[in-house]
Formats: C-alpha cells, sequence, structure tokens
C-alpha cells in the first residue's frame, strides 16, 4: 500500500480512539503503547505545536520543539547545580518533558488544564499522563524526584524567557514570580518547523534518545 490507500471495506480493525501519526503510523489513545511511538513522529508533531496557544505577536511562533531544547539548554547552563554528576537523565527528561504534546491534543494552556480541574474533569490529565508514559518506556527515561525537580526548574525559567523575549505586557498581569535563568541568557529564534524537527532530533540524539 501506498500512503493515502484505503483499505477494501470491512478490513478496517474495530472502532477504537486511535489517531494517524506523520509517519504512517497509530497511537492508541485508549491503550497508548512503548512500540506505537516513533521519534520522528515525536519531532514532527512538536515542531508543528505552537506554545502560547498560538497567542504570540505574528513572527513571534515558539514551537514545543524549540521549547524543549531552550529547557534542555538551560539545563546545560546549571550543570553545576544538576542532581547528578551524569547529566544526561536531566537533559534526556528535558528533551522529552512535552512529548506528549506531539499528540492530540498538542499543547493545553494551563489555564484551560486548570478550567478542567476545577470541574472534576481529569479525562484530559489521563490521556496526557498515559501517552508521556508509553514515550518515557519507548526511550527509557527514568524521571527520578531530583530529575523531575530540575525539569520543572529548567520549564519554568523558560516560561520567564519566553514572557520576556516574545509575548507582550498582559493588561493582567502573570508571572512576575518565575525563576530567571542565570546570564547570559539564551536567544529564542522563533524556528520554522522543518529546522524545530531537525534541531531537535539532533539533540535527542547527540543525548542518547534514539
Amino acid at each position: 500500500m501506498k500512503p493515502g490507500d484505503l483499505l477494501p471495506p470491512g478490513e478496517y480493525p474495530a472502532p477504537k480512539h486511535w489517531t494517524a501519526t506523520a509517519s504512517g503510523g497509530a497511537l492508541d489513545l485508549d491503550d497508548p503503547r512503548p512500540e506505537q511511538i516513533r521519534l520522528t513522529d515525536v519531532a514532527t508533531g512538536l515542531a508543528h505545536v505552537c506554545r502560547w496557544n498560538g497567542q504570540t505577536p505574528l513572527g513571534q511562533r515558539i514551537s514545543v520543539a524549540e521549547h524543549s531544547v531552550l529547557v534542555a539548554r538551560l539545563a546545560i547552563a546549571s550543570l553545576a547545580a544538576l542532581p547528578t554528576d551524569d547529566p544526561r537523565p536531566v537533559v534526556q527528561a528535558c528533551l522529552l518533558h512535552d512529548a506528549h504534546e506531539a499528540y492530540p491534543p498538542g499543547d493545553v494552556a494551563g489555564p484551560v488544564k486548570a478550567y478542567l480541574r476545577a470541574r472534576g474533569d481529569h479525562v484530559l490529565a489521563e490521556l496526557e499522563a498515559a501517552v508521556q508514559r508509553a514515550i518515557e518506556l519507548r526511550f527509557g527515561v527514568v524521571y527520578s524526584a531530583a530529575v523531575a525537580a530540575a525539569v520543572k526548574q529548567h520549564d519554568l525559567e523558560s516560561r520567564w524567557l519566553e514572557r520576556a523575549q516574545l509575548l507582550l505586557p498582559c493588561e493582567r498581569g502573570w508571572g512576575e514570580g518565575l525563576p530567571r535563568p542565570r546570564d547570559p541568557h539564551p536567544r529564542i529564534e522563533c524556528w520554522e518547523p522543518e529546522r524545530a524537527a531537525e534541531t531537535w532530533l539532533e539533540w535527542c540524539h547527540d543525548w542518547g534518545i534514539r
């Protein structure tokens, strides 16, 4: 079969919640499994998904792929503060911390997640956790408490950078308490999707994610 070919009637699998991927694979949403995860699919999805719900000035788009590399760069810049002599687990975790956003529903903004939690709706959180778990199993990434804390710190630092470099001041104000990364601050370049995917993949390969 070639891409785009249809199966004959009656040969489709039983109806189930699943999504097609860029490489021609499929991910079961009811039961995402490690063998369904392909690194190139993750790269493609993260490169196409915009941070901040796309609510940045035109020309100031940052993808989740570029954001993930930014978080990894901030971790490397803080080598002395990393919780282990081997930076690999932290950098790998930084590169993959938002990997579930490569698949539907993508990067759901924090206020939306808070809105759903306040109404007792945990379906989104459960789906994100299941997909993220499949990804971590696929690539052997282990989140110890120390690694998780380091990723959280650098993720918040990246949010400070993105707010400072990309976003216009908000009339209601927010983010003043975000941790500021150490100088010098890396510049956000707003990569086009192809470069974002290629760069994220290069970082993954360099740090042992294959």
